[in-house]
């Protein structure tokens, strides 16, 4: 704020018949005090590109693609400071606040979970939503590692609702909806899938999937923590199917291809 700068000559003078100079200026505003913006809705800037988080998700709706993020990740800390869990119901997002609900309807297969807002991302382009891995696995887009979704964010009494709807029993139209969080999946088995190669560049990582792609194979991407783009197929739920693989991708030429494993 600025103020009016008065020059005297260092005395008081009163007139006659004028107020004191205290009674005809207020006495400046005290300054508000000031609100810290929390490091999670700050602007940040990835690949070049700089990233404006909302200051709110009220009446949030997106639709795009979402993909799922795990091994590379599961223990480290989140955008937010938690340690990431990929057997939660949590994702990330670019902009949304941390702890919004999500609503999230697969819409290639009809299936809907709810899951948190925890961390940032995806930050490969065209995806929207990076899932943990148990919300992938709700969703039925483990195995294709992307699916097109639609995203609203959500109050608590729409999560009420979603509760009381699953408890009601199936609606008229059969809708699966995994509805809650923090939930933990059962570790019944292993899903298995061969990371074929990891590159710097996103371009070079796309071109190895389209090679794939080619051949009737459907390999994902996914940004790894240390920036890498890493090229993953899923091989299945079998270990030695999943070593088999491997050795076949390694005689063809493709030296780097490991095996990776997640439990469910």
């Amino acid at each position: 704020m600025l103020l009016p700068v008065l020059t005297h000559c260092g005395k008081s003078h009163h007139h006659h018949g004028a107020l004191p100079r205290e009674s005809w200026f207020s006495p400046p505003a005290a300054p508000a005090p000031s609100k810290e913006i929390p490091a999670t809705q700050r602007p940040y800037s990835i690949d070049g590109i700089t990233y404006y988080p909302i200051p709110s998700a009220k009446g949030f709706i997106e639709q795009g693609i979402a993909s799922w993020y795990g091994p590379g990740f599961h223990g480290r800390k989140t955008s937010n400071g938690e340690t990431y869990d990929m057997y939660e119901m949590t994702a990330a997002h670019k902009t949304l606040p941390m702890d919004t609900r999500l609503l999230v309807k697969n819409l290639e297969n009809g299936t809907q979970t709810m899951v948190r807002i925890n961390d940032r991302g995806p930050f490969i382009d065209g995806r929207i939503i990076d899932l943990s891995h148990s919300a992938a696995r709700t969703l039925g887009i483990v195995e294709r590692g992307t699916a097109r979704v639609k995203i609203t964010a959500v109050d608590g009494t729409s999560i009420f609702l979603a509760r009381e709807e699953k408890a009601a029993g199936p609606p008229s139209t059969p809708t699966r909806i995994a509805v809650q969080g923090p939930v933990r999946a059962q570790k019944a088995w292993q899903d298995y899938f061969i990371q074929i190669d990891a590159f710097d560049e996103q371009r070079e990582a796309r071109r190895l999937q389209q090679r794939f792609a080619g051949f009737g194979h459907h390999a994902h991407l996914y940004r790894d923590h240390d920036g890498a783009i890493k090229v993953v197929l899923f091989v299945g739920n079998d270990a030695d199917q999943a070593r088999r693989e491997r050795s076949k991708l390694v005689r063809l030429g493709y030296t780097k291809a490991q095996v990776v494993s997640i439990a469910n």
